[in-house]
């Protein structure tokens, strides 16, 4: 969206999500043919910043290989915290560079959403978390002044895009963290997918995809943790969906009594007060992953009207407020 939460856009924040079917993988002493079809398989690994965690139908190391090495294909190639990362390379830039196509990819799907948030979304918003210290763990409330300086280079319109090249104004930074672990998630799918796994199950640090059915035949159960206590808030099952949490409350520093998260208004280059806990229920994790940050920064009303008018991305969240009112639009089990 790191040496934080992978990149560091908005941030995203680990183990928000809890999965809480945990008996997942039974072993078998069945030929190795019936066992792969009938048992589940799990396994972990860090990258992003977050422990990826990954439940599937069957047993196949090259699989298991091949999403890991995605997960930090994507890390090394997208994180500004690598300087060789193309990223950094574009923020470094100063003239139109030429980028590939899945790069193009991920800065026009942003540039998508930064039109239908209003401008909430903002991949150009760089320039403020490094002067809030959450890129470097050097956290601090800037003065005002540098909050004005840092504004004047945010703003998603002034990126420009001509054919397969990308021109940012001087002093524009952008960091795709907000979308690009989505975006991980998504590609761990397709890589299940298209070798014929229709079941499973991917979390990184709390956005995930979950396909087909758990080991018990059901739908995978989804918790929403309590952003100010212990335990979990929402219980929900999803099939075929994909889910993704922002909060204040696993990246923020407390001054003079007063909370400031890592999430930042590219208007007034403050922290958003609306939301303590934001989940959206989408498609897709790319999509998931970038509207839980764009309705994070948005009024319940704005968010209600977002979901009606774009009827077609089958948006649900489930929203708490800082006086932990609730509000969703779903009730019941997503199918």
């Amino acid at each position: 969206m790191k040496k934080r939460f992978f990149f560091n856009l908005y941030g995203y924040f680990a183990l928000i999500l809890f999965i809480l079917v945990t008996s997942f993988c039974s072993r078998s002493s069945r030929t190795p043919e019936k066992s792969e079809e009938k048992s589940y398989s799990s396994f972990t690994f860090f990258t992003m910043d977050t422990v990826v965690e990954v439940k599937y139908r069957g047993k196949n190391k090259s699989i298991e290989n091949k999403i890991e090495k995605e997960f930090n294909r994507i890390y090394r190639k997208y994180s500004p915290s690598f300087k060789t990362s193309i990223i950094s390379k574009l923020n470094s830039s100063n003239g139109p560079m030429k980028l590939d196509k899945e790069t193009l990819f991920l800065i026009k799907k942003s540039i998508y959403f930064n039109k239908v948030s209003k401008g909430v979304f903002d991949i150009t918003i760089k320039p403020l978390i490094d002067i809030w210290g959450f890129e470097k763990g050097e956290k601090r409330v800037p003065a005002p002044e540098t909050i004005s300086r840092a504004l004047k280079f945010v703003s998603s319109i002034k990126i420009k895009i001509k054919d397969d090249g990308v021109y940012l104004p001087e002093g524009f930074k952008i960091d795709l963290g907000g979308i690009a672990k989505g975006y991980a998630v998504d590609r761990a799918a397709e890589i299940f997918l298209k070798s014929g796994v229709k079941n499973f199950l991917v979390n990184a640090g709390g956005d995930l995809v979950a396909r087909g059915v758990n080991d018990k035949g059901k739908n995978w159960v989804i918790g929403i943790q309590n952003p100010r206590g212990n335990g979990i808030v929402k219980i929900f099952s999803v099939k075929n969906k994909a889910v993704a949490t922002s909060g204040d409350y696993q990246r923020y520093f407390i001054s003079d009594g007063v909370r400031y998260c890592h999430i930042l208004s590219p208007f007034t280059g403050y922290p958003f007060r609306y939301w303590i806990s934001m989940t959206v229920i989408a498609e897709d994790c790319t999509t998931a992953d970038a509207l839980s940050t764009a309705f994070f920064g948005m009024e319940r009303k704005d968010i209600l009207k977002f979901v009606e008018n774009n009827e077609s991305l089958k948006i649900r969240f489930f929203a708490i407020n800082p006086k932990l009112e609730i509000f969703t639009n779903f009730n019941k089990v997503e199918n």
